[in-house]
């Protein structure tokens, strides 16, 4: 299962997409009923609760909803080298499946990045910054 998230870019640290630009990220995981994952086929449950819905986490990260303030490190699927075009348009995925994705949250100490650690993986860095300290070694690189 798949979800398709369409993002403002408000800043980019190279040339591969405009700032402004709305672009298309694809994410594993998402909504979905559960007829749809097939639990109709090993439970014995009601059309009313096959119908309803549940959220799939792919490595225990949520996907972006809207609103969301991110910082997002992507990479366009490279068809020549045999990756899979799953919708028909120009798309982005996260690098390193969640590693690349970064909340931005406004608190009392400024602006600050971090990452979501799946609850699966507690010694896994948040990496949390400030955004002008993430930017600065992005812009250095």
């Amino acid at each position: 299962m798949l979800t398709k998230a369409k993002v403002k870019v408000t800043k980019s640290f190279n040339d591969t997409v405009k700032k402004d630009a709305i672009i298309t990220f694809i994410e594993p995981g998402g909504m979905t009923t559960k007829k749809a994952l097939g639990l109709d086929k090993k439970m014995k449950l009601t059309e009313a609760e096959l119908n309803e819905k549940v959220k799939v986490l792919s490595n225990g990260v949520p996907n972006l909803k809207s609103n969301d303030k991110v910082l997002l490190f992507g990479a366009a699927p490279k068809l020549d080298k045999g990756d899979v075009n799953v919708v028909p348009e120009t798309h982005y995925w996260v690098l390193g499946a969640h590693q690349g994705k970064f909340k931005i949250t406004d608190t009392s100490n400024g602006t600050q990045v971090e990452r979501t650690v799946p609850e699966s993986m507690p010694d896994f860095p948040s990496l949390k910054s400030k955004i002008n300290d993430v930017e600065a070694d992005i812009i250095s690189i």
